[in-house]
Order: structure tokens, then sequence, then C-alpha cells
């Protein structure tokens, strides 16, 4: 290329003179700033510069640009070499960065490697339903709180109760608090939302209800099952052996609905609860109660429980419930009460409640407790039960 000619009437204009045709020129600028040299740049490669006036015109765009930068504190626009490097940074860190559904990908296999099955599909389901499609896509550094306000007020979710709008900050937290732990974020958006479980209403415990004591509800219970007459006949029989083996035995009635003829010890006539279908991770064993030996021993292969479905029996035992009590429990009664029921009875029989607790399949964290468990013997516990049964059926 030509040797740069110095312009004589702009100052740090200078062109290269390519042809005798002024479209064939190149324009350059060469000037100092702030005591610093910016060496020549090629303003006609970038701003289509065509002569000595426009390039000087340049020029001066270029200064005041660098001067309001500079006020606004933003990086010097004249510092090209410095500017390239920073946006190459900022795509380095972006490729590193990870959507929140990037993000929901880890978590969701560790949730399931750890957590029991029913919390599992609670989360899955919980995200998959508010979460992955209103904010999958964006990145934790982008999200506002006008964005989980558009979940919980613009979504199914406005109309559920706080404890499960909880289950946002729940599963969003640990995904925020990774983004923060990265650089990417100072604040969790999430942690300025407050659902304050203490504004809910505590239901009184069934003590304090009814005069009715807890042996006397459960019987009550127990012997209006068999009088239980589903509408549709396929499912006459396995309401009622579900409604005996939760009575008599305690057990969540989510799990019992998990249960496969792989849990049943055909030969010692028991029930083994395996750590996947617990709420609490917890493997158990128990007798199959006296009532229901001749239909769960009957089944072969698949689930115990095939023709009813566990959305259905909140109803059902609604429904039980007052077919049994009428007028004399006027307050509600859900099957998970059951629990309530046992561990009440048992322990009014005297049963030592850690013992009814274990027995349930609560989680317990002290040490002493532990220890304690450690003495109890099947044979122990199979009494209790035994103990429990015998008193339903008023022997």
């Amino acid at each position: 290329m030509s040797k740069k000619i110095k312009s004589e009437k702009y100052r740090g204009v200078y062109y290269v003179k390519k042809g005798s045709n002024s479209k064939d020129w190149i324009y350059y600028c060469k000037f100092r700033w702030r005591n610093k040299l910016y060496n020549y740049r090629n303003l006609t490669e970038e701003f289509s510069v065509t002569s000595e006036k426009q390039a000087s015109e340049k020029i001066s765009i270029l200064k005041n640009e660098a001067k309001k930068a500079l006020e606004l504190g933003l990086p010097n626009p004249l510092e090209r070499q410095k500017l390239r490097q920073i946006e190459k940074s900022k795509e380095i860190k972006k490729a590193a960065k990870r959507t929140i559904n990037e993000h929901w990908e880890v978590f969701d296999a560790d949730y399931k490697r750890k957590k029991s099955k029913h919390t599992y599909d609670l989360y899955s389901n919980f995200y998959n339903l508010y979460i992955k499609d209103e904010l999958g896509e964006m990145y934790p550094s982008d999200v506002k709180s006008i964005h989980i306000d558009k979940v919980l007020f613009e979504t199914s979710l406005k109309d559920t109760s706080d404890p499960y709008k909880s289950l946002l900050k729940r599963l969003l937290r640990p995904i925020f608090d990774k983004a923060i732990g990265d650089g990417e974020m100072t604040n969790s958006p999430i942690e300025s939302y407050k659902f304050d479980l203490k504004l809910k209403p505590k239901r009184k415990k069934i003590s304090r209800k009814t005069k009715l004591s807890h042996l006397e509800i459960a019987r009550k219970i127990y012997n209006q099952i068999p009088k239980y007459i589903s509408q549709y006949i396929n499912q006459r029989e396995e309401w009622q052996q579900l409604m005996y083996l939760q009575l008599l035995t305690g057990k969540r009635y989510g799990e019992l609905f998990e249960l496969t003829a792989e849990n049943i010890d055909y030969e010692n006539k028991r029930i083994n609860s395996f750590e996947d279908i617990s709420k609490t991770d917890i493997a158990s064993s128990i007798p199959i109660p006296d009532e229901c030996q001749d239909f769960i021993l009957n089944i072969q292969a698949g689930k115990i429980f095939k023709e009813i479905k566990k959305g259905s029996y909140y109803g059902v035992f609604q429904r039980l419930k007052t077919n049994a009590l009428g007028r004399e429990l006027d307050f509600e009664l859900t099957a998970h009460d059951t629990r309530s029921l046992f561990i009440s009875t048992l322990s009014a029989l005297g049963e030592d409640s850690r013992k009814v607790d274990y027995m349930l399949d609560h989680k317990q964290n002290t040490e002493e407790i532990i220890h304690f468990y450690l003495d109890l013997s099947q044979e122990s516990c199979d009494k209790a039960f035994k103990r429990y049964w015998n008193a339903l059926r008023n022997k």
C-alpha cells in the first residue's frame, strides 16, 4: 500500500491515494486524546468516509463518544482492542452459563436418585407445570421478581395453598445459589418471597374436636368398611381391601397404591415396603391383616390395587367416614388421620409412642431414638399390630 499522506487542512486526517477517482481514496485518522495516541484507523472501511472533511468530522464524533463514556464510567470506545477482549470474555462467560432448564437437568437427576418416588414425582410434575415453560429458557441472572410474579399470579398456581406455592422457592433456590456461586449474580430474586405457613390455621388435634376416643372412631370406621359398596363392581373389593389395609397398618395410602406383587412375602404373609415408595426412604415389613390375606395373597403379578385410583380416595374416605360416624363427627377427618388414630390408640393401650412412631416409618434424628429402634424386633412390632387389630375387632 502507498505511504499515508497527511492532510494539510485537517488535523489528524491521513489518506492513501489508490487512483485518480476520489472513491479510490482511503481515509485514516491518527490523533491524541487524554495524552494517549490512537494510531491509524481506517475510516473509509468502518464508516464509509469519502473526504478529508468527513474524516475530520468523524474524529470529533469519536472524541465526543469517548468523553461521554468516561463520564458514564463505561469502557473507552477508542480502546478497540480492549473492547474486543471484553466482548470475547462475555461470550466465553455466556457459553459457560446454563439456563434454568439446563440447571434443572442436574438437580432432576439428583432428586431422582436421592428422593422417594413420591417426592420426586411431586418435584418433577411441579417443575414441568409451572417453571419449565415460564422460566426454563432464561438464565438465572436474567430472572427478576416480575417473572416470579407471573408464575405466581398468572398461572393456576395462584389458586393453590401457600405450602404448595413454596415449592417454587424450594426448587429455584438451589439453581439461583449455584449462579451466585459462579459469580453470575449477587442476589436471588426468589428470596424476596415469604410463604409464611404460620398464617395457615393449624388443625386441632382429634381429641380436642370430639368426645369420642381414637379407638371408638377407628372401630366405627372399621365396622363400616364391609358395608361400603362402590357403584363400580370391579372396584368394590379393592376399595374395601385398601381401607382395611390402611386403617389396620397406619401406612400412607399413597404408598399402598404403589405396592405390587414384588412387595408380597407369600410364605410369611407379609408386605415388604421398599425405600423407593416410602416418603421417608425407609424400608419396612408388616404382617398382612387377616381381613386382607385372601385378597393380597392371590395377587400374582402387577399392582395390588389395579382398578382404583389414588386421586379418588379422598372422596371415598369421606363417604366412609360420614356413613360410619354420621353427626358424631362434624369436623374434617381425612384418610391420613388414620395414622393419628393408629399411634394414639396404641399409646393409650400402653405401647411406647416411640415404638409406634417407628412402625409408621417416621424418620427420627435423635441418637436416643435410633438406639431405641435398634432394640425393636419384628416380633415386638407384630404384637403391637395385633393388639391394635384386636382392639378394633372388639376382642
